[in-house]
């Protein structure tokens, strides 16, 4: 805060002129300035404000350089550098009533600074530097906005790409894994092989008993109980004792993953020699974890692909970037497989209830994307873990609607008329920037979209409606 008046700047008014929100101004609105202003020098590193000091003075820069630093997760980070020229702080009808961030010199600097004390006076003796002050405001707001949606944008990206390597690792980590353990599998199959040929089994043997296991594999095993399953191993883990056969509750383990039991073992021993059973019972259940493990290979393969087609589809990517026909379900369903990462933290459950053939809308995808996130993520974040989160579509008359439902803690009454507002949040310091809602909404009325809530703890539901036949 200026306490103090250094020595006067020489030719200060001409100074002032030449910066352009002053320039043409009438002297005597100058000259009112400087009579109700202080002039105060920084050294660098000296603070002109910081972050959650009262707003009491408009700044003009004289000299020098400041440093704006804003707060994002507990840090300040560099958000622009106010140099000569640049007027900031409080100004005539603004709302502002704590400083946003912190300015810090970054050399010497000279700022004449006014009180808010004095504006209800210079609102009656200066009315061009008043109009102009407000369009300083304006223009700020605008940038402000601007630069903070784009922070909020990254910041997203940065959640979203941190939930992506997760569910990309899952099945990365699958492959390998499973690979790993296949090598080992292929690599003991010839001296099983082997096994079986020193114990004479003849060729047709060979064919009854593989044609068998083909005929196992496309049967699907019926879903048994743990109790149930428990019983079947012990069954054939005591059936394979009997027969002194090693490694027996291994064997019965994928033995009755594949569905087998006792009778079959019984007939699979009833073809061969009684001391070639080892061996075969051992390519067997190799032969079965092979095609087992082929398989955890092509799912894990599978559930990639379907992650790279959701962020193509999430992205928009290989697509114009103007209106065209979407099928909303799929930017819908795109979105939940982006934000599955953080669903499973919580543990939320998602129900959908998708209208068939919904109608065609004539949108711009990634903006839809955007909506459907941030609808989404506000929703997560206000729900308990275990939570449910519900989506409907339907057509009611001329317009396709999207209600989207959860069971978290609801919306304050006093502040839902706020929650459309820009930079209006509830969420911590560095959690949230307040721009979620307001972004929804304007996107939205790019589509001529609107959105209604009503909320009761334990029921919010956001429901969007969009107009049909554009």
């Amino acid at each position: 805060m200026p306490d103090s008046q250094p020595q006067p700047i020489p030719n200060l008014q001409e100074a002032l002129s030449r910066i352009p929100t002053f320039e043409g101004l009438p002297a005597s609105e100058l000259e009112w300035l400087m009579r109700h202003s202080v002039i105060r020098e920084l050294a660098p590193d000296d603070y002109l404000f910081r972050k959650g000091q009262p707003a009491d003075h408009m700044w003009v820069f004289l000299e020098g350089k400041v440093q704006l630093l804003l707060e994002q997760n507990g840090q300040l980070i560099p958000a622009s550098v106010l140099s000569a020229g640049s007027i900031t702080g409080l100004l005539p009808f603004s709302q502002l009533k704590i400083a946003a961030g912190t300015g810090m010199a970054v050399q010497k600097t000279v700022v004449l600074a006014l009180h808010r004390k004095d504006f209800r006076e210079m609102e009656r003796e200066c009315p061009q530097l008043v109009r102009r002050l407000v369009m300083v405001m304006t223009s700020r707001i605008r940038e402000f906005t601007r630069a903070q949606e784009q922070r909020d944008k990254l910041l997203s990206l940065s959640k979203l790409s941190a939930g992506l390597a997760h569910e990309f690792n899952n099945p990365v980590a699958a492959i390998s894994r499973t690979t790993s353990e296949l090598k080992k599998r292929i690599s003991r199959l010839p001296e099983q092989m082997y096994e079986l040929i020193r114990q004479q089994i003849t060729t047709r043997q060979i064919g009854s008993i593989t044609g068998f296991l083909s005929e196992k594999a496309e049967v699907v095993p019926s879903g048994l109980s743990s109790y149930a399953l428990s019983a079947q191993e012990d069954a054939l883990t005591g059936w394979m004792d009997d027969r002194q056969i090693e490694d027996s509750f291994i064997l019965a383990e994928s033995f009755v993953r594949s569905g087998f039991s006792v009778e079959d073992l019984e007939m699979l021993s009833g073809q061969i020699p009684p001391p070639a059973l080892p061996p075969l019972l051992n390519w067997i259940e190799s032969t079965l974890e092979t095609a087992r493990l082929v398989q955890e290979i092509e799912d894990a393969s599978r559930r990639i692909s379907d992650l790279v087609e959701s962020v193509k589809i999430y992205t928009h990517m290989d697509q114009a970037a103007d209106k065209q026909p979407v099928n909303p379900h799929k930017g819908i369903e795109s979105t939940i497989t982006i934000l599955h990462h953080k669903l499973s933290e919580k543990q939320i459950r998602v129900g959908t209830e998708f209208m068939p053939d919904p109608p065609v809308l004539i949108a711009y995808v990634s903006e839809l994307n955007q909506v459907w996130t941030n609808l989404i993520d506000n929703a997560i974040d206000a729900m308990p873990e275990g939570g449910t989160l519900r989506i409907h579509t339907s057509q009611e008359g001329n317009f396709f609607v999207v209600r989207i439902t959860d069971n978290g803690t609801g919306i304050d009454p006093e502040i839902m008329p706020k929650i459309f507002d820009p930079f209006f949040t509830t969420k911590p310091v560095g959690k949230g920037t307040g721009l979620g809602l307001d972004v929804v909404n304007r996107l939205l009325q790019n589509h001529q979209a609107v959105i209604n809530v009503k909320s009761v703890p334990g029921n919010t539901e956001f429901t969007v409606n969009f107009p049909l036949g554009e």
